[in-house]
């Protein structure tokens, strides 16, 4: 993150951790075999929980990203079985 910002000079504002986490699920979408219903709800929930996260002042003292992947690994934790299983593995490719 700081790689990029010192790229750019800090002439604009850092990524959000809701615009990285819809850069990290995108990157795992083609490994994950999913109902288009049920990546919408991991979508929707990161979201939540990312926007949920800015209320808590620990949470702005953390990269964008580690909360991203926090919000991320909460809502898969929260799934069924199978897309648990399926989303793992993609992370770990």
């Amino acid at each position: 993150e700081r790689t990029l910002l010192n790229g750019l000079s800090w002439r604009c504002n850092a990524p959000t951790a809701h615009q990285v986490g819809l850069s990290i699920l995108s990157l795992i979408l083609p490994y994950v075999d999913i109902p288009e219903v049920t990546w919408g709800f991991l979508m929707d929930e990161m979201k939540y929980l990312t926007e949920l996260a800015v209320q808590d002042y620990y949470f702005s003292t953390q990269r964008m990203s580690t909360t991203a992947l926090a919000a991320i690994f909460n809502v898969v934790n929260d799934t069924s079985t199978k897309v648990r299983r399926q989303a793992i593995g993609a992370f770990l490719r």
